[in-house]
């Protein structure tokens, strides 16, 4: 099984960005505050793993983490791109759960025949 999804403040203290050390970045409350859809995206990240999405459709699942990671990298330098990059990654998630959900029901269909 894959690691929980980290919280906000585990991804922004563990993302370095080379040659941006003299640009101002933004505290964990400042991004909370201008990009409250990322800890919605968390939040529902947990809820995937929760509901073992990573091992039904780990493809998308793995590609939604990502692009939320790219989008608090994104967001800790206070780029509008985090928005897009938030996007991006609600989508997949959503994709990733409706496979995972076909993916239990196909399952469960074979096992009632």
């Amino acid at each position: 099984m894959d690691k929980p999804t980290p919280s906000l403040t585990d991804i922004i203290g563990f993302v370095a960005f080379p040659g941006f050390g003299t640009q101002s970045k933004l505290t964990d409350t400042e991004i909370a505050s201008r990009y409250p859809e990322l800890g919605q995206l968390a939040k529902s990240l947990r809820q995937a793993d929760e509901q073992d999405v990573e091992l039904l459709s780990a493809e998308l699942y793995s590609d939604a983490r990502e692009k939320y990671k790219d989008a608090l990298a994104s967001a800790k330098n206070g780029s509008e791109k985090a928005r897009i990059e938030a996007k991006q990654s609600r989508e997949l998630l959503n994709k990733a759960n409706s496979s995972t959900i076909r993916a239990r029901d196909e399952g469960l269909g074979q096992t009632l025949r």
